[in-house]
Parts: structure tokens; sequence; C-alpha cells
């Protein structure tokens, strides 16, 4: 009987061990809706803050034809540990240097024309937009 109770106990241990491992970590699925925003890598322990969304028409009274999506995330960086994180792994990207943090724009592979991320750090936060247009 006490053999089962330490064996239960250890596998809830276990289990909610698992469960936070995995909580805290961040994952392309954090960003629903992506269409290529997902292909960039998170900040180690980002952790989802907000979620924005718009969409427009080119024309006047037209459908919309283009969509906006864009995610926060808090981190517990400072804002030169983040552009250093972000310069190694989107090389690619155009950079814009902000008073205190820096953009990194680019064009993904496979995107039609206007169709663009970027990724924006400032102190503890880190925050990817997308633009892309409605299919």
């Amino acid at each position: 009987m006490a053999a089962r109770r330490v064996l239960g106990i250890t596998a809830g241990v276990i289990a909610l061990v698992a469960l936070q491992a995995t909580a805290g970590s961040p994952t392309s699925g954090d960003m629903d809706g992506a269409l290529y925003a997902s292909r960039i890598p998170l900040y180690p322990g980002a952790q989802l803050s907000g979620e924005s969304a718009s969409a427009w028409a080119r024309t006047l009274f037209g459908p919309p034809e283009v969509r906006r999506r864009s995610w926060s995330f808090k981190v517990h960086a400072g804002s030169q540990r983040l552009v250093d994180y972000y310069t190694k792994r989107l090389p690619a990207a155009q950079r814009e240097d902000l008073n205190g943090g820096m953009t990194f724009a680019l064009v993904p592979d496979g995107a039609a024309a206007g169709e663009t991320v970027r990724v924006t750090v400032r102190d503890g936060l880190v925050q990817v937009e997308e633009i892309a247009l409605l299919r």
C-alpha cells in the first residue's frame, strides 16, 4: 500500500515537472494563425503577453486583401542581449536602430511582393509582426 502511494506521488511529481518545463517554453504554436512569423526563433523563456490582428483593402470599399498580425512576448533580457540574439539568428534581416532597441525586417522565403516579417526588441520585450496577403 505504501509502495503504491510512493509510486503515485512520484508519477504525479514527474508529470508536474514535465508540464512546467513546457509551459514557459516559447513555440511557434504561440503564434496562432501565423503565415511566416512562426519561422522566427523566439528568445528562450519568452512568454506570450498579447496579440493583435487587422486587415485592410487596397481600394476604397474593396474586400480585405492584406492582413497584419502581431505577437508580443515578455522576456527576461535587456535590449542588447536581444539584439545580439536576433543578429545571430536573422543575419539577412535589415536592421533599424530604435531608441533603446532595434527592429529586424525581412522578406520570408516564398513571400509575395509586400509580405514582410518584423521583429522589434526592447528591454524585456520581443514583438513579432507579419504583413501578408489574404489568399
